[in-house]
């Protein structure tokens, strides 16, 4: 964990975490906490857990990479409706019109606390892709 920017970093394998709420980890219990103006929650489950339920339920075929660190998946952890999610930005590789190789994105929110899927979005642009893509 690091802060850098006036944001939090949590790095784990390739994966690196950005949060605009202080990340801490409870030295007793080995906790990742997370400080919300709701209040201290604890991250049950960890970013590279979560990324890799997304690929393995299909969701997505590749995470995108960070823009500031290529050599980096970025997933970002914010509140949502009260809940603390993970949102992942990955793609499904697709053939466009059959020739040409297209990455079609897409974002999941992950809860943090569950791992369930609260939701899967994609841009206009992307949806129209999927479409007209096989």
């Amino acid at each position: 964990i690091k802060s850098r920017n006036n944001t939090f970093q949590l790095t784990e394998n390739e994966i690196e975490v950005e949060s605009n709420f202080p990340l801490s980890v409870d030295p007793a219990t080995r906790e990742l906490k997370i400080t919300t103006p709701a209040g201290e929650r604890i991250v049950a489950i960890l970013p590279q857990q979560a990324v890799d339920n997304m690929l393995a339920q299909g969701t997505f075929e590749l995470v995108l990479k960070s823009r500031t660190n290529p050599e980096e998946e970025e997933v970002e952890i914010e509140e949502e409706e009260g809940k603390i999610v993970y949102k992942i930005t990955g793609a499904n590789q697709e053939r466009l019109f059959g020739i040409f190789n297209v990455l079609v994105p897409k974002t999941a929110a992950v809860s943090a606390e569950t791992g369930e899927t609260l939701g899967v979005t994609q841009s206009l642009l992307s949806r129209l892709l999927d479409l007209i893509s096989f």
